[in-house]
This record gives structure tokens, C-alpha cells and sequence, in this order.
């Protein structure tokens, strides 16, 4: 049985647990920590509500439920509870005269729709070697963190999710004191959506001031998949037969099971692609709202200079668009394969679906990534080696890449001065978790790190194998880790290791390859990137380049 510990927070007492490092490090985890008011009956869909301090004793040494949410790997039903705002702070001093220590906090991946601060995908014992402290903490997913209405007066203009983690930065603000870190050194850090997240509340104004450097790991606010449809509520009520007004409807919709909300979030859903809008995602909420977390297009809050003007890290996984392959062999026991191009046209290209310009285009992206001599019906046909290399290129570039570069570039144009890190992640080895969820038969076809493959460098999972201390990984590991967690320090990612690693400019994308070996590239994947910049270009309305 672990050993517990026992800590002054706020106006009573926390109890947590003893841990230690793969290195015998000494360090302390607290669990499920309620940041908000359970967002069930009247408060469901709406903006959380703070939680009443602590005035009496509390057990922190078990992990809280995670939000309600279909598998984000394993694809099960429906699991979770409503009941999920908690968080969890791990440190490695408490009760010390020391200064204190820098802070990450960890938004979590999962399209908006799945994922958790569980610890079989976010162990801290990885970032625990170095002298940090560490949050981690849920929020709510899917309808229940994303729905809206366009009534002003129901109080549901959406993005509710985001409002969760808003109000976990605040908390960190008041009260990461108890666990000697410094709430004037905070870095936001997220892969996926959580990255995407992370971008966002640079741009929000409920997030002003609560954070002072951001790591973007594949996925930012550019991204397509970051653009969500508005008034879903009354969709919702469609879907489940109910009539009437909005404030009908939303009253209907609390008296419902989590599992009713959930079985017409599935049936409304759409499959995810990038030629239309998600319907659980954040969305640009309308001035007449109190206190929104989005007030216009994020590209137009970076072009007025109205953001957050922090440091930051910002990349991808070379081969990510190998991970909707892997997405479409799970569910389907089939690869992914593209016949119709125009659906792989962004949705915030702005061109009608059934244009002449949209069938242009898709003509222009087949014959760019294919060639033109390869015909649509013998790509599908014939997914084999050939058409599915360019296929993952394809993905990696319209799911993430794209977004990526944009943002870099719109910042640097907006102000220069502040740092942004670009990074490629390209290391292959048996922490590259994710591939290993491909059925046997694909892995071998498969080369460079993908989507998610960077997790088990910075947590470990459930899917992280043993390693030695002084293994190829073990050394990676400590790599990656020290240029994440000195960045946290100082707002600079350079260490002992060598490589210097330079930020961006407007001429020069400096990217550090993330390999074995850490490798400086300049400018890399351009003409891919000239590509999209002529497709967007072709709406003189786009202000996305």
C-alpha cells in the first residue's frame, strides 16, 4: 500500500500519495481534485461553476471519472460520468522553503469527443524527473462540453469544454501555491485537440493573464477540425423527437440520461472529415453572449493583435495522416482511401462543395499529390504502398500541418519578437505507442512516428513497454523532456544536449527534426506548404494565409 501524505490547502487539509520515478525519485500525486461544481441537472451544458473552498480534510488519493465519451482507442460504448471536473497536480516537493517551480498544465487530446487526465494516458512519472509541477485534469466532451443554443437568454452559447479548462487555470492561479509551484511561470501544454485548445485560450480573453508559455503539439486553432457548427441544441432536439421552442427543448434535454445525450451525439456526428464543420467543437461565439471565450475567427484575433504574446513551441509527427488510415482500419477492418477529392477540400477554404472551383481544386490536390496519370477509380482499386504514401502526406498536410504553418507565419507577421519553436517528430522506436494499435499485418508498412506517437515520450501509458534506464528511449525520453521542461523554466528549449535550436522568422522556418538524433532543418515540407498557399488563395475572401 502507498504511503500518503497530508498537505495545508486552502482552509482544511488534502491527503495524496507517495510516488517514485523509474529513477527512485521521490515524488507526490494528488487525484480527482474538484475545480467546479458537478455540471449536472440545471448547470448541464452550461458555463462550470466554480467549486466552494475546501474547509475540512480532503482524500485525494484515488483518480475521479472521466467525462463521458466513447474510447478514444478502443472504440467501446459509451463510458464515464457526468459528475468529472476534477484535476490532479503531481510535485516533487512539498512543504519546502525552496523557490518555487515551474508549472505545466496538460490539455488532453481527443477531437473534442474523448480522452482523459486518467494515468493510463498521462502518467506522470516521465515529467517527474525533472523539477516541475505537473496538472492534469478533465473537461467536458462532446455535446456535453460543446453544445449551443442561439438564445442569448438559456445561457448555452457553447464552448463550455473550454470554460472547464479556463476556470482549471484559475484554480492553478489561486492555489498552486500548496504544491510549491509558481503561479507566475505557468506553461499550457496539448497534443491534438488539446492543442488546439491551448491555441485558443492565447486568443481568448477568459484566459488573459493565467498562463505565460504555450507547446503546441499537432493541432492548433487554424486547424479545419477546429470549427465547430453553431445552435447543435435544437439539432439535438430533432434527433430525439423534441418540439417546441429552444427553452423546450434544453429543459427536455437536462431531464434526459447521459446515455440518451451521448446515443444522439453519435447519431448526429458526422464522420469527421475535413470538408465540413464538426458538430463537437468550439465555435465563435456571437458579442450579445456574456463572457465569451471565443468573440470572433481566431485567424481575425490574430491579424487585430488581440492575443496573448507568449512563447512558444509548435510542431507535428512527420507521418500523422497515417493515424485516420488507423482510425479507418479499426472501424472498419479497411484502409482509408480517396476517390473524391473535394472531400478533402478544408472547410474553411470557402468554396461551394459542388462548384466548378470545388471540383477544380480537387483536381489540382489529386494530380499535386499523385501525379496526374494516376486515375481515381484505380486509386481505389489499388490502396497498395504507391497511392498510400501520398495519401498520408495528404492527411498530415489538410489534418494538421497546414494549420501549423499557418499559425506560425500569422504570428511572426503580428510580431516577430516573440519566440516560436518549430519542431518535426520524426523518432521511431518501441515508445511510438500508437502505430502498435494497427492489427499486425499493416505495422511493417508503416514507417515514421504518426499521430500521437509522441505521447509516451513526455507520459507514461498504458500502452508504454518496459525500458531500460539507459536504453535508445530512456535517452529520448530525457531529451525530449529536458527541452520541454526547460522551455517551462525559462522560454527557452536549448540545453546541455547541443543543437541549438533557433526560433522561427518571417524569411526562415528554422525546424528542429526531432529524430535519434536532433537535426536543424530549414524551411521543410515548403512546397507542399506554396501548394496550399495557391488553394487558399484562390478565395480572395480566405485570410488564412
Amino acid at each position: 500500500m502507498s504511503a500518503t501524505v497530508k498537505i495545508p490547502y486552502q482552509k482544511g487539509t488534502i491527503i495524496g500519495i507517495v510516488c517514485n520515478t523509474i529513477s527512485s525519485k521521490k515524488y507526490y500525486s494528488f487525484h480527482g481534485i474538484p475545480y467546479a461544481e458537478p455540471p449536472v441537472g440545471e448547470l448541464r451544458f452550461k458555463a462550470p461553476v466554480p467549486i466552494k473552498k475546501c474547509k475540512g480534510i480532503l482524500d485525494a488519493t484515488k483518480e475521479a471519472p472521466q467525462c463521458y465519451q466513447r474510447h478514444m482507442i478502443r472504440f467501446e460504448e459509451g463510458n464515464g460520468d457526468e459528475d468529472c471536473l476534477y484535476l490532479n497536480v503531481y510535485t516533487p516537493q512539498i512543504n519546502s522553503e525552496n523557490a518555487p517551480l515551474p508549472v505545466m498544465v496538460w490539455i488532453h487530446g481527443g477531437a473534442f469527443v474523448c480522452g482523459s487526465s486518467k494515468i493510463e494516458l498521462c502518467g506522470p512519472t516521465l515529467l517527474m524527473e525533472q523539477d516541475v509541477v505537473l496538472v492534469t485534469f478533465n473537461y467536458r466532451l462532446g455535446m456535453l462540453g460543446f453544445m449551443s443554443f442561439e438564445n442569448a437568454a438559456l445561457e448555452v452559447p457553447g464552448n463550455a469544454g473550454l470554460k472547464d479548462q479556463a476556470l482549471v487555470l484559475d484554480w492553478v492561479r489561486r492555489n498552486i501555491k500548496y504544491f510549491n509551484g509558481d503561479k507566475d511561470n505557468v506553461t499550457l501544454f496539448g497534443h491534438d485537440a488539446g492543442a488546439a485548445s491551448v491555441h485558443l485560450h492565447i486568443l481568448s480573453p477568459m484566459s488573459k493573464g493565467l498562463f505565460h508559455k504555450v507547446i503546441l503539439q499537432s493541432g492548433c486553432a487554424l486547424n479545419p477540425w477546429v470549427n465547430g457548427v453553431e445552435n447543435t441544441g435544437k439539432m439535438m432536439g430533432q434527433v430525439l423527437g423534441i418540439a417546441g421552442s429552444d427553452e423546450e427543448i434544453l429543459t427536455e434535454l437536462r431531464k434526459l440520461s447521459v446515455e440518451l445525450i451521448f446515443m444522439a451525439q453519435e447519431q448526429l456526428t458526422n464522420d469527421n472529415s475535413v470538408n465540413t464543420k464538426w458538430f463537437c467543437s468550439p465555435i465563435v461565439e456571437k458579442q450579445k453572449f456574456p463572457a465569451p471565450f471565443l468573440p470572433d475567427e481566431p485567424v481575425n484575433i490574430i491579424r487585430k493583435g488581440c492575443y496573448a504574446k507568449v512563447p512558444m513551441i509548435i510542431g507535428y509527427a512527420v507521418r500523422e495522416g497515417i493515424y485516420w488510415d488507423l482510425q479507418n482500419i479499426q472501424m472498419t477492418g479497411k484502409r482509408k482511401v480517396i476517390t473524391d477529392f473535394t472531400k478533402v477540400i478544408p472547410n474553411n477554404v470557402n468554396c461551394n462543395k459542388n462548384s466548378l472551383l470545388s471540383k477544380t481544386i480537387a483536381n489540382k490536390i489529386k494530380d499535386f499529390y499523385y501525379g496526374p496519370r494516376l486515375s481515381q477509380t484505380r486509386m481505389g482499386r489499388y490502396p497498395r504502398l504507391r497511392t498510400m504514401g501520398p495519401l498520408y502526406e495528404l492527411l498530415t498536410d489538410v489534418f494538421i500541418l497546414r494549420g501549423v504553418f499557418a499559425t506560425i507565419k500569422n504570428h511572426l507577421e503580428m510580431d516577430h519578437r516573440i519566440p516560436i519553436y518549430y519542431y518535426k517528430f520524426t523518432i521511431v522506436s518501441d515508445l511510438n505507442a500508437f502505430k502498435k494499435m494497427l492489427p499486425k499485418i499493416f505495422q511493417r508498412q508503416y514507417s515514421g512516428a504518426i499521430h500521437g506517437d509522441d505521447l509516451s515520450y513526455f507520459f507514461h501509458t498504458y500502452l508504454t513497454p518496459s525500458f531500460d534506464y539507459e536504453s535508445r528511449e530512456q535517452v529520448a525520453v530525457r531529451r525530449i523532456v529536458g527541452m520541454w521542461t526547460n522551455f517551462a523554466r525559462s522560454g527557452n528549449p536549448n540545453d546541455e544536449f547541443g543543437t541549438q535550436w533557433l526560433p522561427a522568422t518571417k524569411g526562415n522556418f528554422q525546424c528542429l527534426n526531432i529524430s535519434e538524433e536532433l537535426k536543424v532543418e530549414y524551411n521543410p515540407d515548403m512546397d507542399r506548404m506554396h501548394f496550399w498557399r495557391e488553394i487558399y488563395g484562390n478565395d480572395k475572401r480566405t485570410k488564412y494565409l
